[in-house]
């Protein structure tokens, strides 16, 4: 865990943010990361196999996976080295 000190006007700002994680049903976290990746500040990052086996577990039982899968995920992050 790291402490970071912010002014009042950023802090209210993360609480606004954490309302949106917390609608979406992600850990503020891994909402803060996909903001990150969607404005192109941090690297997409590939998703381990387990992961993957994890997240299809929970669609195959109708389940929303837990906030595993980038926003952005689609194909080409399954087949990225083949058709």
């Amino acid at each position: 865990m790291m402490t970071i000190e912010v002014d009042e006007q950023t802090a209210q700002a993360l609480r606004e943010l954490e309302l949106q994680a917390i609608d979406r049903e992600v850990a503020l976290d891994v909402y803060l990361r996909e903001l990150a990746i969607q404005a192109g500040r941090m690297p997409k990052r590939r998703i381990s196999l387990e992961e993957l086996e994890s997240v299809l577990q929970h669609f195959s039982a109708g389940e929303k996976a837990p906030g595993m899968l980038p926003p952005d995920f689609n194909r080409e992050d399954i087949y990225y080295d083949h058709d």
